[in-house]
């Protein structure tokens, strides 16, 4: 279960990069930038939870030290495993760094239980949806897939223009010799043309 927890953190992340949500001054943070950030988020105040999962990130065996000295003298390039699974290099990174970014995002619920998402996960099997986490709310939401409504409407909307060039083609075809006129072969060449370009407008 871990896995749909790991993939909510990274999916939220990148909601939150796409909304402008994300405080940096470049595409992908640097490893100084993470470890501000985590500076930031202390600063403002942290659940007993998410002081425990900063105490295991930061590898604090002494929780009676002053945790912000602690983050302070971490090593930045310890947080390459993070960054590189933010910016997708990374497919497995270690779970610790998954729960630091899972308080740094806000997300929830958190922190990391088995016995949450497999709920999440069943209900979303049983939707046939899937999982979309949000920062915003505070909460996992379901997404509805809508291709079977948008295949049934484009389905619907071909084989109407492709009955109105049948319907063209018969009464060119069951018309007086000399009543084929140039206008009549005319209008039914762009009724062909209209559908092909609407077809194609449709699957490219």
């Amino acid at each position: 279960m871990f896995e749909r927890f790991q993939e909510a953190a990274r999916t939220a992340y990148l909601d939150l990069k796409s909304n402008n949500k994300l405080d940096f001054s470049r595409e992908w943070p640097s490893t100084g930038e993470l470890k501000k950030w985590c500076l930031r988020t202390y600063a403002r105040g942290l659940s007993q939870d998410d002081i425990r999962v900063f105490h295991l990130f930061f590898n604090d065996s002494h929780h009676d030290d002053d945790l912000e000295r602690v983050i302070m003298r971490f090593s930045s390039d310890k947080f390459r495993p993070l960054r590189n699974f933010i910016i997708g290099e990374t497919q497995q990174p270690a779970e610790k760094a998954i729960k630091l970014l899972a308080v740094l995002i806000n997300l929830e619920p958190r922190p990391y239980k088995s016995s949450d998402w497999v709920h999440i996960e069943r209900t979303c099997i049983d939707q046939h949806e899937d999982v979309v986490p949000t920062t915003n709310e505070n909460t996992i939401l379901p997404k509805k897939k809508s291709i079977i409504r948008q295949s049934k409407r484009r389905f619907y909307l071909i084989r109407g223009r492709l009955l109105t060039i049948a319907c063209s083609v018969s009464v060119y075809m069951t018309a007086p010799k000399g009543n084929k006129s140039e206008k009549i072969k005319g209008s039914l060449w762009r009724s062909i043309a209209r559908m092909s370009a609407y077809t194609m407008k449709l699957f490219l």
